[in-house]
């Protein structure tokens, strides 16, 4: 099932929805009820359903699964299979009608025997069991028995027992037919009924037994038979004949065949148990009496407003644009846009065009209008080869598409008046543009100070660009008259729309680029498919803050060293000479004359003196006989452990880009000259310690 079809159901499923569904099944239901009061109400109530139930299922069906043909012949013919019912069966529709007029008519349908008809009639059972008189009584419920009391004695009476008596005493003209009780009416005396043809009854079953089980197999009415031969008393329903009932029972077999439940009295003869029976006997009747009925109204309800809500027109005012832009295939089109497609060689949409809006009116199904108020609405219209610039865009050519799916025919859309566009043609043309830094205006002022940002390394993932637009514009741009190189970080007249930097751009930055709103306006675009990206070239602050001096100790970093092993001292060369270099640490912003950038460069350059470890190892020096002096390396460790915690508590956060480091310069090539001592220096000339591995 498409999109609508389950719309309707979400539809039915709401509050309003429900409650249309029961207002209208109820309606339904009352229907039928009073269909049963006709003559041949059987089959005409069967047709009704079959016809309403089959014929809108099976359009229904149709519709949902795109059947065509089906719809149209169920379409073309569903009212002429009405109308025709409706001749076929115009008597019994007329009688019915007529008895709505008749006195409690209505009021049978949806209401129980009263119990004063049950106690009159088992009374008058009673006396004439006794007395042998035979007698045959029959209650109408839900079927009318029009048929068998058309041709009977009218009485017109309420049931009374005397008067029943009276019609059943042996002589009298109405003793050998029967009587009809509706509710609490005595209807009809002198009534025959259509014998039982049931082969299985007994030779010994009389004539009346037979009547009275033969209407209860026609109709849903209740009969009650004295027998004149032997006095016994039957009770026949469905079919069934319930022989020899007590006669102190008849009065509650009948209640409770009848369903009699007239709660404010079963309330004052039973108490708490008569207010449960009676609201047993409510729930009984309104949800399993007649289920089959109430099942078939529903089906019909549903299908009905099924079929309304599928007719039901609306219609909306919509605002779509124009444009020749190719559709992208991975953002899709444009919503609420008309894509001109095929356009001649070397032409575009004016700007007059493409750059206004336009209203049109829509109108079809609910559920179709529906859909279009959620989902996106796109059209694309190919341009003929006799397509005159000027003329005006026919919306029946448009082919529209709602949520991807074509628009339901039953869907009209047609401009407003005085809002259908007149499409205007223009020449094309185009220039390559080679890039350059200058065609990016970006605005560095937000950026991280500690961070700097060089326009001159600007690179592009493509070298140039192809502009198309109109050939005014075009020429413009080949003479140099329309300027798209940025004066300023903020130049809107740019190549590209301006880029941005923030405190959070600390590395390159990948940009993608679009033309600038300005060449947009001139109706100028890139080249199909053309997607150009700038890396932004974003570095650390580098700042050389001098050098610092470091003495150089000697040091034995092998355990197994003995002191009288040779000794080496320096020689004039002492000490080593490092520069400092910074990364993220001090912002560009400040220059070395400033009290900031002093005190910084004041506390960077101690820290870097109390943290850097600088020795000449001698454990691993060969004493080489006849050489008194050798060369070592100089040998540092940097930075300490944790350093961005200790020196941040001193400048403040350090960025995750930012670094301090070392260079030895002097001497320049990291080694010093030692001599040989011959004798055990004095303890403060050699130091022999243990230096930890570099963190």
């Amino acid at each position: 099932m498409d999109g609508w079809g389950v719309q309707y159901f979400e539809r039915l499923l709401s509050p309003s929805g429900a409650l249309q569904a029961v207002l209208l099944a109820a309606g339904i239901y009352f229907f039928l009820s009073f269909l049963s009061t006709s003559r041949g109400s059987g089959l005409f109530r069967g047709l009704v359903v079959a016809v309403a139930v089959i014929g809108l299922g099976l359009l229904g069906a149709a519709k949902a699964f795109k059947m065509g043909e089906l719809e149209h012949i169920l379409t073309e013919n569903y009212g002429s299979v009405v109308l025709i019912l409706v001749i076929l069966f115009q008597p019994e529709l007329r009688r019915g009608v007529a008895r709505l007029g008749e006195q409690n008519r209505l009021a049978r349908l949806v209401r129980g025997e009263r119990p004063e008809a049950a106690a009159e009639v088992s009374a008058a059972v009673l006396a004439m069991a006794k007395r042998r008189h035979g007698a045959l009584v029959a209650f109408q419920r839900s079927t009318a028995l029009d048929a068998w009391t058309q041709s009977a004695v009218k009485i017109q009476s309420l049931v009374d027992r005397r008067l029943l008596q009276g019609i059943f005493h042996p002589g009298g003209t109405l003793h050998d037919g029967a009587v009809v009780i509706d509710h609490d009416r005595l209807v009809a005396a002198s009534c025959i009924f259509p014998l039982s043809e049931n082969t299985e009854l007994h030779t010994t079953i009389g004539t009346r037994h037979r009547a009275a089980l033969g209407l209860s197999e026609e109709t849903d009415a209740l009969t009650v038979t004295v027998s004149e031969e032997t006095g016994e008393i039957s009770v026949c329903e469905s079919g069934t004949m319930q022989r020899n009932v007590d006669p102190e029972r008849l009065e509650g077999l009948l209640r409770s065949r009848l369903r009699s439940g007239d709660p404010a009295q079963s309330q004052e003869e039973h108490g708490a148990a008569g207010l449960i029976s009676g609201s047993l006997s409510f729930l009984h009747a309104v949800f399993i009496e007649n289920l089959g009925r109430k099942v078939a109204a529903l089906l019909i309800a549903g299908a009905w407003l099924y079929q309304a809500h599928e007719n039901i027109t609306r219609e909306i005012n919509r605002t779509l644009s124009v444009t020749d832009e190719l559709i992208s295939a991975e953002s899709g089109p444009t919503p609420d846009t008309i894509f001109v497609l095929m356009l001649p060689e070397d032409t575009h949409l004016s700007s007059a065009v493409s750059n206004a809006e336009y209203e049109v009116r829509i109108e079809g199904p609910e559920e179709e209008i529906r859909l279009l108020e959620s989902k996106e609405l796109t059209g694309t219209w190919s341009i003929s080869e006799d397509f005159k610039s000027g003329a005006r865009l026919d919306i029946r050519d448009v082919n529209f598409v709602c949520g991807g799916e074509p628009l339901d025919e039953r869907v009209s859309i047609t401009w407003t008046k005085g809002n259908q566009p007149y499409v205007e043609l223009e020449r094309t043309d185009e220039h390559t543009v080679i890039l350059t830094a200058n065609h990016v205006p970006v605005r560095d002022d937000l950026l991280d100070p500690r961070f700097e940002f060089s326009a001159e390394e600007t690179t592009f993932t493509l070298p140039s660009v192809v502009l198309r637009g109109p050939a005014a514009e075009i020429e413009l741009l080949k003479s140099g008259e329309l300027d798209i190189e940025a004066d300023s970080p903020a130049d809107a007249l740019a190549l590209f729309k301006p880029v941005v930097l923030g405190k959070e751009d600390r590395k390159p930055r990948d940009q993608p680029l679009s033309l600038s709103p300005h060449l947009e306006e001139l109706d100028l675009k890139l080249a199909e498919d053309t997607q150009v990206e700038a890396r932004l070239m974003i570095t650390p602050t580098d700042w050389d803050l001098d050098t610092v001096v470091m003495d150089i100790p000697l040091v034995s970093l092998s355990e197994s060293a003995g002191a009288g092993g040779a000794r080496w001292q320096l020689s004039s060369l002492r000490q080593a000479e490092f520069g400092i270099q910074t990364k993220a640490v001090i912002p560009a912003t400040e220059s070395p004359d400033t009290k900031s950038f002093l005190e910084r460069r004041t506390v960077i350059r101690r820290f870097v003196k109390e943290n850097l470890i600088v020795f000449v190892d001698v454990s691993k020096l060969e004493s080489v006989e006849g050489e008194d002096s050798t060369t070592a390396a100089v040998q540092w460790f940097w930075p300490p452990a944790e350093w961005r915690a200790l020196l941040a508590e001193e400048i403040g956060p350090l960025a995750e880009q930012a670094s301090v480091e070392v260079q030895l310069k002097t001497p320049a090539e990291g080694e010093v000259l030692l001599l040989k001592v011959s004798a055990a220096p004095k303890p403060a000339e050699e130091t022999t310690a243990e230096v930890g591995a570099p963190n």
